[in-house]
C-alpha cells in the first residue's frame, strides 16, 4: 500500500510466458473505497 494511505495499492506483473507480452512489466494501481468490500474496487493499469 501507498505509505499512510491503506486504500490505494501498487502493483507490478509481468507478461505471460509463451506470449508476445512476455518480456512486458506492467504497473498498476489498485483503489479500495471506503466501502469496501460493499463496492467493488478500481483496477487502473498505468502501463
Amino acid at each position: 500500500p501507498i505509505q499512510n494511505n491503506l486504500y490505494e495499492w501498487h502493483f507490478t506483473i509481468r507478461g505471460p510466458k509463451d506470449t508476445e507480452f512476455e518480456h512486458g512489466i506492467y504497473h498498476g494501481r489498485i483503489l479500495l473505497p471506503p466501502e469496501y468490500p460493499m463496492k467493488p474496487p478500481s483496477i487502473i493499469f498505468l502501463t
